[in-house]
């Protein structure tokens, strides 16, 4: 399945069914804060919401993946989906792209090793967490349009990597 196609699937499952719902609530909720008008891009906005929620629940994988959700925000509009891969990300990535999954690592290169910031004299090892994360994120697929059949595409792919390897 390529999981960049606009496509939707014909029957409604227990998944998208639970989205529909919560994404009812959020237009309920945001009429009643808003006004009756409810934007188009708000709408997308919610949708891409509800889609972190469905990958915050599904994805946690014996330690090995973990989700970074900052708690207590109020609003966030998902622009990327980003997770902590403990291990073996680089194979993952590649396997996920044999299969057409979207799959991207933002910061190749900490910012203390870019050249731009070279007249800083920072070094390798300087910024612990910042090396660690990027040799350990991975963006995934969150966009408005993504079907509930691609999601679940995304994290079976995930699940199945981590119980054949």
């Amino acid at each position: 399945m390529r999981v960049a196609l606009l496509d939707r699937p014909k029957q409604l499952n227990l998944v998208e069914a639970e989205v529909k719902n919560a994404l009812n609530e959020v237009m309920k909720n945001g009429a009643c804060i808003m006004g009756p008008q409810v934007t188009e891009s708000e709408k997308k906005t919610a949708r891409c919401c509800c889609y972190a929620s469905y990958y915050k629940k599904n994805l946690n994988i014996k330690g090995l993946i973990t989700t970074i959700v900052r708690e207590g925000a109020e609003h966030h509009i998902y622009n990327q989906y980003v997770i902590k891969v403990k291990d073996r990300r680089d194979e993952l990535r590649a396997i996920l792209t044999k299969q057409e999954i979207f799959n991207e690592v933002y910061y190749p290169l900490p910012f203390h090793q870019q050249e731009c910031f070279s007249y800083l004299g920072h070094k390798k090892c300087d910024f612990a967490n910042s090396e660690y994360a990027l040799k350990h994120s991975q963006a995934l697929p969150i966009f408005s349009e993504l079907s509930v059949a691609m999601q679940e595409h995304v994290v079976r792919s995930r699940k199945d990597f981590y119980q054949e390897n």
